[in-house]
């Protein structure tokens, strides 16, 4: 009786038993890998998120040591329009900032002294986004807000007029004065960028938001001379982005329009945005958040 057993044992499975071995596992395969990749895209937004967070905070701190002022929200130093107190300092004055891209730019804005961590400026998610907008090699994945403390002077995140004039967004200068800060956007996901010398980086306040008396409209910054877009709203967490308040949280929203995915993902020009804003909740959701103060 002993050596039938030691027999049975020794004879293996069937072809049948691995057969139905096999297809259990690959069954239980097929459902849990989606619910992996729905847990590692989680972890990867809450680590965005603290980013974001760690970001917001030094915003705050910088504000507690100026007098309550907000530190700017564009990417360039220069001192005949007052960008003094530019958060990074990546974006070209006249082509010749030579640290554009680098670590030097992040390290020379005035955020930061209280930050002191480079991968705090980066997003997990951005080096393998599959979009015609997303640029390799680039140092930072996030921008400020246009209506926050957007200096004095003309300004790259203007809107030219018919009439040739730009018109200075308006933006809160001073902390204290941002009225419900817990609606009002601060940094965000951004896609884009430009390039100089094989470094890309992200250019102008984030703003891709037009706003007359009529409507809201998708608008897009673009490189005058290339006609690259720049600074663009971005689909890299499970089709949509994350973002900070001016009173520190984090949100996240997903994208409900499936138009708003292709200005995310592919290369699109002006017509496409204005045919992308009638009757769009994720514009008129943005528009919220990046509503600045009243006159």
């Amino acid at each position: 009786m002993i050596s039938k057993r030691l027999k049975n044992i020794v004879s293996g499975f069937t072809l049948v038993e691995l057969l139905v071995v096999i297809s259990i596992i690959a069954m239980l395969l097929s459902i849990l890998m989606p619910v992996l990749g729905k847990a590692r895209e989680q972890a990867r937004r809450i680590d965005c998120q603290s980013h974001l967070k760690q970001l917001t905070a030094a915003w705050h701190m910088y504000a507690n040591s100026n007098d309550d002022k907000l530190c700017s929200p564009d990417t360039k130093i220069d001192k005949r329009y007052n960008y003094t107190a530019c958060w990074v300092n990546d974006g070209p004055v006249e082509e010749n900032n030579l640290v554009a891209g680098s670590e030097d730019a992040i390290k020379s804005g005035v955020l930061w002294p209280y930050v002191q961590t480079i991968k705090v400026y980066e997003c997990q998610n951005a080096s393998n986004y599959k979009s015609i907008n997303a640029k390799p090699n680039r140092i930072r994945d996030y921008s400020v807000s246009r209506i926050m403390g957007f200096p004095n002077g003309p300004g790259q995140a203007g809107e030219v007029t018919p009439s040739g004039t730009i018109k200075v967004p308006l933006t809160y200068r001073i902390f204290s004065r941002i009225k419900i800060p817990s609606e009002k956007m601060v940094f965000v996901d951004a896609d884009g960028g430009y390039e100089l010398t094989g470094l890309w980086w992200l250019r102008n306040p984030f703003g891709p938001i037009s706003k007359d008396s009529e409507r809201i409209e998708w608008k897009f910054d673009r490189d005058l001379k290339s006609g690259m877009q720049l600074n663009l709203i971005t689909a890299r967490h499970t089709k949509g982005y994350n973002f900070s308040f001016a009173d520190g949280h984090c949100g996240y929203w997903k994208y409900k329009d499936n138009r708003t995915i292709k200005l995310c993902e592919e290369q699109t020009n002006r017509q496409d945005e204005i045919d992308a804003s009638t009757n769009n909740p994720d514009l008129e959701y943005m528009a919220k958040t990046l509503e600045g103060p009243s006159i």
